[in-house]
């Protein structure tokens, strides 16, 4: 009876007019309306719910669910996640959720079925404002907007690419904001863990963890990799000469993370020079560094290392402050004195791990002197903005007085780092696959950390 109501209800153009004016108005001032006007039983609203998922013509799926529910609570829940499962086979599948236990247990469910959930924990908005957004093959999309209050459902149905578009918008801010269900759990685990620097210990947690929340042994395979990197090696520092590949192994290597669906985030040292560099030139003042020198093409030279003292300091400090919202941070630089360099990473070295990237000096020549993108300017009204490139110019002469030497000798005889290093050769322009086969293998030893029966030490990570 109650779903013939919310058909009639639709139907009858009663809910039209305030639904495409809630919409209006919400498109208008870019927020998400948060009252809907007709009430129905839960069964008719999942009914809905499920009858829209079952459609085969469907890509995408986007869904806002601050009470996500577990399949064994309702038969129309099971029915309702094995359609999801499918369209993420076909497509996509995208779900917010809260962090609450039920959420979580729910959310779990739906990551072994290979959906992506996501935790927002810090405003969300109302939790009683619920969507799913449908996307079409062809592009035409459908939304369920439902508010609950006081136990009831009030369901609306909207048509159409521009009256969804808000939601579209919001659905795409509450999804860079929320971190990965895998990386909540795995934080939970880790403070759960008598002593988080030891793997045995965070084994324990993960162990007494999955049997409370009943966590599906394909949704610990997904968290596994957040548990290890979070716990082993939440920093990773890429050195070594320019044009050996320290960008291209920086870039591929966050693909992979991003696609075992940690969040990380990529920072070099060249940006806090280039402040430098710029801070110089056009004399601001207090002075900073002095000694620097213009070259064509937006690139510049250094009188010596210790000139580039500072931007290595911020950049440490920026690699720090990095571990309050990432699971792992990607550093960049080039030193010929490595050893002195990594000092300025002393309180980061327990939770750090060194990739050193070389090749032959033929090949590096041969990829700097193609290298030439200069910094973009963007003027806008009263302020000027470079922008820059990691294939910037390197003069010939920083090639020769700066980089003389990698490093790496005297890196390997030092006590602090010697057993943190990891060796990738790139002596082949092959696309990328030696890195990538080197970086599966990196991978593959932090998560080793973790896998029974394996004793977890650094020296998994050293290759001589």
């Amino acid at each position: 009876m109650a779903w013939q109501e919310l058909g009639v209800a639709l139907a009858s153009g009663v809910l039209v007019p305030v639904i495409i004016g809630l919409a209006r108005l919400a498109w208008t001032r870019r927020r998400v309306p948060t009252a809907l006007a007709r009430s129905v039983r839960r069964n008719s609203y999942l009914g809905l719910v499920l009858a829209e998922s079952q459609r085969s013509d469907l890509s995408r799926l986007e869904v806002l669910a601050p009470r996500l529910t577990r399949a064994g609570s309702s038969m129309l829940i099971e029915q309702i996640q094995r359609s999801w499962a499918e369209i993420a086979k076909r497509g996509c599948v995208r779900v917010v959720t809260l962090d609450s236990e039920e959420c979580i247990r729910a959310g779990a469910e739906l990551l072994a079925a290979g959906i992506a959930v996501r935790v927002a924990r810090r405003q969300l908005g109302s939790e009683d404002l619920s969507y799913h957004l449908f996307e079409e093959d062809s592009g035409a999309s459908t939304c369920i907007v439902n508010h609950h209050q006081d136990g009831s459902d009030c369901p609306a149905l909207i048509s159409g690419t521009v009256p969804s578009q808000v939601y579209r918008d919001d659905f795409a801010n509450l999804w860079r904001l929320a971190s990965p269900l895998e990386a909540v759990l795995a934080e939970k685990i880790i403070d759960r863990a008598a002593d988080a620097a030891d793997p045995r210990s965070v084994l324990r947690a993960l162990k007494e963890v999955s049997a409370r929340l009943n966590l599906d042994s394909r949704c610990v395979d997904r968290l596994l990799p957040h548990l290890a990197f979070r716990n082993g090696c939440p920093i990773v520092i890429v050195v070594g000469l320019p044009g050996s590949g320290k960008s291209e192994v920086r870039r591929r290597l966050a693909g992979k993370l991003a696609a075992l669906s940690i969040k990380c985030r990529s920072i070099t040292d060249y940006v806090y020079a280039y402040r430098d560099f710029v801070h110089e030139m056009i004399k601001l003042e207090p002075a900073r560094v002095a000694g620097f020198e213009a070259h064509a093409g937006g690139a510049f030279t250094a009188p010596d290392e210790a000139a580039l003292t500072p931007a290595l300091r911020a950049l440490a400090q920026a690699a720090r402050d990095s571990l309050n919202d990432n699971e792992v941070t990607l550093v960049e630089f080039a030193r010929a004195d490595l050893v002195t360099a990594l000092g300025e990473f002393e309180h980061l070295r327990n939770r750090s791990h060194v990739i050193h990237v070389r090749a032959p000096r033929a090949l590096r020549e041969d990829r700097l002197s193609r290298r030439a993108e200069p910094p973009e300017s963007v003027l806008d009204d009263t302020s000027l903005t470079l922008r820059l490139s990691d294939n910037h110019l390197l003069p010939s002469t920083a090639e020769r007085t700066l980089y003389s030497s990698d490093g790496i000798p005297q890196l390997l005889d030092s006590r602090q780092w010697r057993r943190r290093v990891f060796h990738i050769e790139n002596n082949l322009d092959d696309g990328g696959a030696q890195i990538d086969a080197s970086l599966d293998q990196f991978i593959d030893t932090v998560l080793s950390r973790l896998r029974p029966g394996e004793t977890p030490t650094v020296a998994h990570l050293v290759t001589r």
